[in-house]
Formats: C-alpha cells, sequence, structure tokens
C-alpha cells in the first residue's frame, strides 16, 4: 500500500518520538503540535509503515521528517527543525511571510532553511533520541528507498522478466527451426 497525504488544521498529540525529542531539545511545543499542514509519503510494506519525506508547518516550529514505524513498538524518525524557529520562536514577520496569522494559519515550508538535525528511535524497547549523524541519516534514506523499490516490485511483477529464453523479450518467442 502506497499513498500521499495532506492535513490541514490539525494536531499531533502525546506522540512519544516527538515527546522525547522535545525533551531532548527543551521544546515543549513538540509535546502538542498543532499545524496547519502536514504533508507526507507513505507507503506500508512487510511489518512497517515508511515515511520517505513529511513536511509540518505550525505556528510554533516547522520540520521535515522522514522514518520507519513498525506495527510493533519499534520506529526510527529523523527529524529537522528549523533553526531560526527554534532559536527565535516564530517571529509575527515569518507567521506573516508563509501566509499565517496567530489564530489561523495559512503557508508553505521553507525547506531551504537551516535546521538541527535529530534522530529519534526504539529498537527492542532501547529508546535513544539524540543529535542525527549524516551516515545513520543516509542510511535510513536507502532503506526506504530499498523497500519503496521492493513494493514496487511486489506490485508491479512485469517490470522484472523471470524468462529463462534467451529471447528474453515479452511476447516474442524463440524461431523454431
Amino acid at each position: 500500500m502506497k499513498g500521499d497525504l495532506k492535513l490541514e488544521d490539525g494536531g499531533i498529540y502525546n506522540f512519544e518520538p516527538l515527546m522525547e525529542v522535545g525533551k531532548f531539545t527543551n521544546l515543549r511545543e513538540l509535546e502538542n503540535l498543532v499545524f496547519r499542514t502536514l504533508e507526507t509519503s507513505i507507503f506500508v510494506h512487510k511489518n512497517n509503515i515508511y515515511f520517505p519525506k513529511t513536511s509540518i508547518v505550525s505556528s510554533a516550529v516547522d520540520m521535515a521528517a522522514l522514518g520507519v514505524q513498525s506495527f510493533d513498538s519499534d520506529y526510527q524518525y529523523h527529524i529537522t527543525l528549523f533553526l531560526r524557529d527554534v532559536l527565535l520562536g516564530k517571529s509575527d514577520n515569518l507567521l506573516k511571510q508563509q501566509g499565517m496569522e496567530k489564530d489561523g494559519f495559512k503557508g508553505d515550508d521553507q525547506s531551504s532553511r537551516r535546521g538541527l538535525y535529530l534522530v529519534a528511535m526504539d529498537r527492542n524497547g532501547e529508546k535513544r533520541h539524540r543529535w542525527d549523524q549524516p551516515a545513520l541519516r543516509r542510511r535510513m534514506e536507502s532503506q526506504i528507498n530499498v523497500q519503496g523499490i521492493g513494493l514496487g516490485l511486489v506490485f508491479n511483477p512485469r517490470l522484472v522478466n523471470y524468462s529463462t529464453d534467451l529471447n528474453r523479450r515479452e511476447g516474442q518467442t524463440r524461431p523454431r527451426e
């Protein structure tokens, strides 16, 4: 299963990975994050839900994330909190620039901004929340890409030709002598 999802005017409440990152960074806004837009692509493969790219625009802090959540309790999320928002909070100027107001907001994520890179993970009950490392982030991106390709092969088997015939073009047979 694969799809794109866009949620508007919603919230993420008591989501453990965000709460732990909030404690790590001392940003209480992450415990109950009210957002204007959340856009993501997701796919389910085997026992996991993959999030190749997620963008969240809120009045408190904008972020981008990618990761995997198992149907058990394991997860690994790589989160980018945009630096200016974290250090200064969103100013009225930035809110206006993004088309947001304090009560109701409209706008797009400006992902070209610099950010703080964090990772939140839980493997077999062992939780870790820390600064992200480029190698760990690249490995997660590769894992997501490989699983996405695998999912494509499962649902589009015509992409792979398993023929043992010398002339492997589909629909053609070898001339008989």
